[in-house]
């Protein structure tokens, strides 16, 4: 089984360094073939919604379907929505809701440097996914998913989401917090 991981890491690997050297060269017939492009677009519309300080670069995983490289789990969303009191944030892009945060090179100018997969970067700046029509034709049809109707990115669904999450946690926050921390009776 050792040698089998060993088989499965070095494939998977391989698939990175052949998505990578594609996308240097601008040769997004081969990057198509590579990666999931809705997987790909619904991570960076998260990213960019939310203003997290921490996408493509600290919190970027990947799962390898056995075909193309898919972009999930979405996670690691603490420092989204200007949540974040560190300096990378502070006035940097994810207090600012315009323009996209991956082409702030401020927010990015910390130990923790954006990989070039999107923007491009030192001599390719014109490689990266947004530099592919047919990545931002894939962005512009997932936001259209998204945004319609009964889409998660409603305002209906999200107002909906807060006052679920608000109704959960005012709720019974009093009777969870005498069962976890044993508290007295209060007035």
């Amino acid at each position: 089984t050792e040698k089998w991981v060993e088989f499965v890491n070095d494939h998977v690997k391989g698939k990175i360094e052949a998505f990578e050297k594609a996308l240097e060269a601008g040769n997004y017939t081969e990057v198509r073939k590579l990666i999931d492009y809705e997987s790909w677009a619904d991570w960076f519309i998260i990213s960019e919604f939310a203003k997290n300080v921490d996408a493509y670069r600290a919190s970027c995983f990947f799962v390898y379907n056995g075909d193309k490289i898919e972009a999930r789990p979405l996670w690691d969303q603490e420092v989204s929505f200007n949540n974040t009191a560190t300096t990378v944030g502070e006035g940097k892009g994810c207090s600012n809701t315009s323009g996209l945060l991956i082409q702030n090179s401020g927010v990015y100018s910390d130990a923790f440097p954006a990989p070039f997969w999107f923007t491009g970067g030192g001599a390719n700046e014109t490689k990266g996914l947004l530099a592919d029509p047919c990545f931002i034709s894939t962005i512009k049809e997932r936001w259209g998913v998204h945004t319609q109707t009964e889409g998660a990115l409603t305002l209906k669904a999200l107002n909906d989401r807060i006052t679920g999450y608000t109704t959960e946690l005012t709720a019974k926050a009093e009777s969870r917090e005498k069962t976890y921390w044993s508290t007295r009776t209060r007035a």
